[in-house]
């Protein structure tokens, strides 16, 4: 058999990832009929649109300016063979030269949503009952941008990609197909290189159209008129923050940026490439070319406003009346570092890991699996800033290596010439009795290749080597933890994540301590005599309240929390067997004592529904009718943790799982759920707000049949590994 031509449903992690809230699927495939509906939808000349205030038709583009005061519409009335009223619609067009605002197409009255931002956009919708036009890109007052090739065909079938959510924030990670972590990223600036709009410039003047760093013509002159003269933007940021702008001499060298709030200041040397006085986390500079720099200062605080000013030298400010520097690409971001600029406008700007973005994580390298995890908190208040730590006969060192984020945030860590117990200390989290607590880090050696976790209120403490990658040491006093577990995985140029469980005996304030030291010991106290010169890179403490590691959740003054992850396909009856079927699933899966939810099927709740889950060790599949619950089971012992292949078989009067080529358990049931149209990854039923379950999913396959137990057993086995490698032959495009 085919397993591609035979399965209705497929989610292939390597062959279509997905971006901006969609997890792509294989099948359904999406089929169009019909001709594009939209006359000159590609603007080739000023007709057949009727446009309204700010609209203009020009160059092949549909230009709306921002001068309207209220929201305004372009629009196009077909004079026959109209949008049909409760058909589905799919609209294509392109933004570009975008400033700022939304605007929201309309089919037939019907709001397809506000979209902002360059791009090719397609949306969805039904048509509406409108009789004045068919199509209406409806601008608000803010919108200056422009649109072209706009398409309007009918759907005869949509895709039927899953819908991903994880809650606005930006606190989730995951493993690049370079292999290094990602985060989200913003520029938390305005107009970023506008410095005419938003920015003020007291004592100074300054002009655009100049030659910049990246061969454009859009830097900028500041000039002073007077001293201290600055080009200045307010703005509302706290915690760690890495301010950054690109700089070139003019008739002066120097130039100071100043943050108002923690009110700190930092010099750079334009003609020599040299750093001076800095008063607050971290400042570098890095030669962009052609006599421009990238000036970047870190600071902790709140911050009011971030000012650049014209110096008088390498460590002076406030003599000179006069003097040119230029600028370009200003950016204000969370953390230690100045990531790849990002540009802005009238709205802040983002980059990266975004969001409710599916993660797709290359963990391990080759193809990669969409990462789901729980909600989980980081409990430390800074995760990279270790100069935030408190120290104990250690000099902390910050950005003094490149991370396994690839940027030069991670510190160094170094014991003094003294006897004694080296070590930083970070508090201000609590233990909970009944709760396991994990404590993790990034380590690197440099000089010492020992490193130990203590959680110094209960001496639960592990020692590693993090030249060679093993756990040496591991106890605890006996009396505030049990259950203590050490893990080390290497990830990459020297560095290995180091992770520390333990079941909390106690409710109590808590706090972590990190040292490293020349040799190994068993004692958590690790006595001895520093160098004062060698030590060890730290990256990324993280702890949070459960029995493993999840993905890394940076913190940069406060403790952050990840949202729960939801994934879900909904109106697919017609892909979903209702009186037979087979579901498989390919993921990693771990041996954990706290309940997974993996992969369901249901009529969109828990009452009618079937799914695979994990429950102390023990994988199982419960089929339920009105809540009425029959289930089979794998033990702990017939399978192990890890990349597990499953497949569930069912009748109205039986159903079989298979896992990882072997058939291991039947059951005799009585009947099936009716109305089974969603299926949902990472829960049993994802609007009941239950924790996701934490795996890699790679992929998973639903059949309107039930497979014989010879496909079930090849489907499962070591053979068969995925679609990925059709990738290229079928009609989704493969995304990073």
């Amino acid at each position: 058999m085919s397993f591609y031509d035979d399965a209705s449903l497929i989610f292939d992690a390597g062959a279509a990832a997905g971006k901006d809230g969609t997890a792509f699927n294989l099948k359904p495939v999406e089929e169009l009929t019909g001709p594009n509906k939209v006359i000159n939808g590609g603007f080739d000349s000023d007709s057949d649109w009727s446009k309204g205030t700010g609209w203009s038709i020009s160059g092949g583009l549909a230009s709306c300016d921002g001068t309207q005061t209220g929201n305004t519409g372009l629009s196009q009335l077909l004079s026959s063979d109209r949008l049909e009223e409760g058909e589905t619609y799919k609209v294509t067009y392109t933004i570009s030269n975008y400033v700022a605002g939304n605007v929201n197409p309309h089919i037939r009255g019907t709001s397809t949503g506000n979209v902002n931002g360059n791009g090719t956009r397609v949306v969805y919708g039904i048509a509406g009952n409108s009789a004045s036009y068919d199509i209406n890109f409806f601008a608000d007052s803010n919108f200056n941008a422009s649109i072209d090739n706009v398409s309007i065909r009918k759907v005869v079938n949509k895709a039927a990609d899953f819908t991903f959510a994880r809650g606005s924030n930006l606190s989730a990670t995951r493993i690049g197909p370079d292999g290094l972590i990602e985060k989200g990223r913003e520029n938390l600036l305005l107009q970023s290189n506008t410095f005419s709009e938003t920015w003020t410039d007291p004592n100074a003047d300054i002009d655009g159209g100049y030659a910049g760093y990246d061969g454009t013509n859009d830097a900028w002159e500041l000039s002073l008129t007077g001293t201290y003269g600055q080009t200045a933007q307010a703005v509302s940021a706290s915690g760690v923050n890495t301010f950054s702008f690109y700089a070139k001499r003019g008739t002066s060298d120097f130039t100071r940026p100043y943050i108002a709030g923690p009110n700190k200041y930092a010099y750079f040397d334009l003609l020599n490439g040299q750093t001076g006085l800095q008063t607050g986390v971290a400042s570098s500079i890095e030669d962009a070319g052609n006599g421009w720099w990238r000036c970047s200062f870190t600071v902790e605080g709140t911050i009011a406003e971030v000012r650049i000013h014209v110096a008088d030298g390498i460590n002076t400010i406030g003599t000179a009346t006069s003097g040119t520097i230029y600028i370009q690409d200003a950016q204000l971001e969370v953390g230690l570092a100045a990531t790849d600029y990002i540009e802005t406008g009238a709205t802040t700007a983002t980059a990266g890991l975004l969001e409710d973005e599916p993660r797709f994580d290359y963990s391990g390298g080759g193809c990669p699996a969409l990462l789901m995890e729980p909600t989980r908190a980081n409990l430390m208040g800074h995760s990279e800033y270790f100069g935030a730590w408190t120290s104990l006969k250690t000099t902390v060192n910050d950005n003094q290596a490149v991370s396994p984020e690839g940027v030069s945030n991670a510190a160094e860590i170094v014991p003094t010439a003294a006897s004694g117990e080296h070590y930083i200390e970070y508090g201000g989290f609590s233990r909970t009795a009944g709760e396991y607590l994990t404590q993790s880090v990034y380590a690197k050696a440099n000089g010492y290749n020992y490193l130990y976790l203590n959680n110094a209120a209960s001496r639960l403490y592990a020692v590693f080597d993090i030249a060679n990658g093993s756990v040496e040491h591991l106890g605890s006093n006996g009396t505030d933890f049990t259950n203590e577990s050490a893990d080390i995985q290497s990830v990459g140029n020297g560095w290995f994540r180091c992770t520390l469980t333990g079941d909390a005996v106690t409710t109590a304030a808590s706090y972590v301590r990190i040292g490293c030291a020349p040799t190994s010991t068993d004692s958590h106290n690790i006595n001895f005599t520093g160098d004062g010169t060698s030590g060890a890179f730290v990256y990324g403490m993280q702890v949070e309240k459960g029995s493993y590691a999840t993905s890394y959740i940076p913190t940069y003054g406060a403790a952050a929390t990840r949202s729960k992850e939801k994934c879900n396909v909904n109106g697919v009856s017609g892909e979903i067997g209702q009186t037979q079927g087979t579901i498989f699933l390919d993921a990693d899966l771990y041996k954990k004592n706290n309940t997974e939810f993996y992969i369901a099927i249901s009529d969109g709740t828990l009452s009618n529904s079937i799914y695979l889950y994990q429950s102390s060790q023990i994988i199982a599949v419960n089929k339920r009718i009105s809540g009425a619950t029959e289930s089979l089971q794998v033990t702990s012992a017939n399978w192990s943790s890890g990349r597990n292949k499953c497949a569930i078989t069912y009748t109205a009067t039986k159903m079989k799982i298979f896992v990882n080529g072997v058939l291991k358990d039947t059951k005799t049931i009585s009947g099936l759920p009716s109305g089974l149209s969603k299926l949902t990854l990472g829960s049993r039923q994802d609007d009941l707000g239950e924790l996701a379950s934490d795996a890699n999913y790679k992929q998973a396959l639903v059949f309107p049949t039930v497979l014989s137990n010879n496909d079930c057993e090849i489907l499962t086995g070591t053979s068969y590994t995925s679609f990925a490698s059709m990738a290229s032959t079928l009609s989704y495009t493969q995304y990073e």
